[in-house]
């Protein structure tokens, strides 16, 4: 094989390889600044600590200027656009961005709850839906007593039979 003919095979495939990194690159998508969230919420919401809980989740999410999401300020967009000159309508681009961003924070919060507190938010659509809940749920000192006890009233086991 003649020098020449090494070198372009060489080209060829860095050249195959770097269209392949591209091409991995462009179907990954950006790491979102909630992938090393685990480490800024440490606490698990409990029936007994959601001043502590929401303190360091608000602290993140505005941090990250995501807590639009949480308070209702980030609208969800419509998920369909009117098509061009009369054409169907269309996904908007704009929706599907939003719904993985608030699927996303949904997750950071629920993975932020413990095994007690996690009933209160299941089947709830979107990130403000589970935040409103846990507020109703925790930010009266009396819906929070109430809370607690019907938790103990749960956990409370007679030979191996739930009260409730």
């Amino acid at each position: 094989m003649s020098r020449s003919n090494m070198i372009s095979d060489h080209t060829s495939d860095s050249s195959s390889t770097s269209q392949t990194t591209a091409m991995a690159q462009a179907s990954n998508p950006s790491p979102s600044p909630l992938n090393n969230a685990h480490h800024f919420i440490s606490i698990k919401l409990t029936s007994s600590n959601y001043l502590f809980w929401k303190t360091q989740v608000c602290s993140f999410l505005r941090g990250q200027e995501l807590f639009g999401y949480v308070d209702g300020s980030y609208v969800c967009p419509p998920s369909h656009m009117a098509g061009k000159n009369g054409e169907q309508d269309v996904v908007n681009p704009t929706y599907i961005r939003w719904i993985k961003q608030d699927q996303l924070i949904m997750n950071l919060i629920i993975s932020s709850l413990s095994e007690e507190t996690i009933p209160i938010v299941i089947g709830l659509p979107t990130t403000k839906s589970i935040w409103d809940a846990l507020e109703a749920a925790f930010s009266s000192p009396s819906n929070t007593r109430i809370l607690n006890l019907r938790m103990q009233l749960q956990n409370l086991k007679q030979e191996d039979l739930s009260v409730t």
